[in-house]
């Protein structure tokens, strides 16, 4: 059974994509990375245990990238999904040299650990490769 939070969440997302739509053309005038980041992403934090992790488990495919902030999360992320997924920014860096893989939606999990030591928008200009990418940022 969903909870309130999945529910909202989902619906935040479908209206972030809904929404972008309405501004391609703002995409020809402003650098990709600044579009995705002010027209494609969604940003939410109401708190710890309120169930962030387990919507990326339940929501993340093959398709999507999951950044999380230690070996233990990203284990437990890689048994009960299909998505990518990395602790370590500099292994996500390596093993994405000479790839082409677009990511359609970037989950980061507890972004303030996440990048406690590098820089978020570098990371994120690594990974960005068009406008119908969806970052979905949970927590602080």
């Amino acid at each position: 059974m969903k909870t309130t939070y999945e529910h909202l969440l989902e619906w935040l997302i479908e209206l972030n994509k809904e929404n972008r739509s309405n501004f391609e053309r703002e995409a020809l005038s402003i650098p990709l990375l600044d579009f995705v980041m002010e027209f494609g992403t969604v940003k939410l934090d109401i708190g710890r245990a309120v169930g962030k992790t387990q919507f990326i488990k339940n929501h993340a495919t093959s398709n999507d990238l999951i950044l999380t902030f230690g070996q233990k999360q990203a284990f437990e992320f890689a048994k009960e999904t299909k998505a990518f997924v990395f602790s370590n920014i500099n292994d996500l860096f390596e093993k994405l040299k000479g790839n082409s893989k677009i990511f359609e939606t970037i989950y980061i999990d507890e972004p303030y650990l996440v990048f406690r030591n590098i820089d978020m928008c570098l990371v994120l200009s690594k990974l960005i490769s068009n406008t119908n990418q969806t970052i979905v940022i949970l927590g602080k």
